[in-house]
């Protein structure tokens, strides 16, 4: 509760009436689908392939492994289509590696039932077991990130990684992992590709207490995708020197792509300043479809098991808290009301709270008649642990961190002392250096990693 005092400075504030809503924001890509699905049997996990495959689904082979998936579902082929995105919140099959730059949209949330094989890096990307173990007819080693609806299979003896993602259940990727088989002819690994042996992680020291908050006054952007190393030293010719990356989440639409802690550390080098986001469930009364909710009943234990997770996410890609680092949760515009105001609440509070706990400050990235107007109300009535700062949405192309005018039930007085970031456009394409990208930009004056 380190911010409450300087936030209830103007009392004359928690008086304003509460209305409007934040127009909601969508945006959308189009999948190239490529052939690269081959009919063959369907094995049952059996390692020895049988002639056809059963009805409704076809197979699918990737240097030396095969897998069955849904007829129904599109196949894209990556090293065909370099510029695709891979969409975690659109069900497909994805071989390959994409280009450093895919042409991905500048905001996606929201989880379909995705499935990618891919040649092992020479890096390790995310943690995986020890043990070895049989992930269908192949000995493997598994990651898995429950809360971040996330699994990762190294397959033992082949240079392919499988990431498979889902939204409200892993039941169907549970099947076309569990379906994993050697595919007749299955390749050996490429010259100069090692399948590494699993690390550890090697979680940063946790701060006995919380570290002074770093901000940055001046222009930011952000986007669905991290843009490649080249990207972000093009973009040094930029107006911006900030920019949110998408950590993790179990609504979150674009995977880590480029995101690595060398990235991290890469950029923060060059100058720019990072605003980490995590992505999960979302208020009861959303105004997106298809993303998962928290109730009030959950809220609380929800919000602890995403910050654990968030912080996890942040540790391994080299965000540490030792700067007074904020994680930011996104909370995706919803129509108030008593049960789902509630809720949305519980659930920031909650979610700072354990943030908190952790060595890590937080934010909420959210709209300014949903999300900040039920934060502003609930600092009035001392109901919430308050994040320490506010990152709204609202594209009325103004560069200011003030909002009161439209928006009267979230005063300017709230989060006041270099605390606040103003998303004021959004669907942007620019380019810089020669590097283009689809943003959403943003005027900071807050707390960034």
């Amino acid at each position: 509760m380190t911010r409450m005092k300087r936030i209830r400075q103007a009392g004359f504030a928690c008086a304003i009436p509460i209305f409007a809503l934040l127009v909601p924001q969508t945006a959308s890509a189009t999948v190239n689908p490529a052939a690269a699905a081959t009919i063959a049997p369907n094995p049952s996990g059996s390692a020895t392939p049988a002639a056809v495959a059963a009805p409704g689904t076809k197979f699918v082979s990737y240097n030396g492994v095969r897998v069955t998936v849904p007829a129904s579902w599109p196949v894209i082929d990556l090293n065909l289509h370099p510029s695709t995105c891979v969409r975690l919140d659109q069900t497909a099959l994805y071989l390959g590696t994409p280009g450093s730059q895919p042409r991905c949209p500048a905001h996606a949330v929201g989880r379909g039932d995705t499935v990618w094989l891919r040649t092992a890096a020479t890096a390790q990307e995310t943690p995986l077991t020890s043990a070895v173990t049989s992930v269908g007819a192949l000995p493997a080693r598994v990651g898995l990130d429950a809360t971040g609806h996330d699994k990762q299979v190294q397959f033992v003896g082949k240079p392919v990684v499988l990431q498979a993602t889902w939204g409200a259940d892993s039941s169907s990727v549970d099947q076309v992992v569990a379906s994993a088989v050697s595919s007749p002819g299955a390749s050996t690994p490429a010259p100069g590709v090692s399948v590494p042996a699993p690390q550890p992680p090697s979680p940063a020291a946790v701060p006995q207490g919380m570290k002074a908050a770093v901000t940055f006054t001046g222009l930011g952007f952000d986007t669905c995708a991290t843009p490649s190393i080249s990207t972000m030293r093009a973009w040094l010719n930029s107006p911006y020197r900030s920019v949110g990356v998408y950590i993790g989440g179990s609504m979150r639409a674009c995977g880590d792509g480029n995101l690595s802690a060398s990235w991290v550390a890469q950029v923060h080098a060059m100058g720019w300043h990072l605003i980490p986001i995590y992505v999960g469930p979302q208020a009861p009364s959303v105004n997106q479809s298809g993303l998962a909710h928290f109730s009030l009943a959950t809220a609380s234990s929800q919000a602890n098991l995403d910050a654990k997770d968030a912080v996890a996410r942040a540790k391994h890609f080299g965000i540490g808290p030792n700067t007074g680092t904020p994680i930011y949760y996104d909370m995706e515009n919803y129509n108030p009301s008593t049960s789902s105001s509630r809720s949305v609440v519980t659930f920031l509070s909650a979610f700072t709270s354990e943030l908190h706990s952790l060595g890590y400050r937080s934010g909420v990235y959210g709209g300014p008649g949903s999300a900040m107007t039920d934060m502003s109300r609930a600092v009035c009535a001392r109901a919430i642990d308050p994040p320490d700062n506010v990152w709204f949405a609202h594209w009325n192309g103004v560069r200011s961190t003030l909002d009161q005018a439209s928006y009267p039930g979230f005063p300017d007085v709230f989060w006041r002392f270099h605390q606040r970031l103003h998303q004021y456009s959004g669907n942007l394409y620019q380019s810089y250096g020669g590097a283009g990208l689809s943003i959403d930009a943003n005027w900071i004056d807050g707390g960034t990693g």
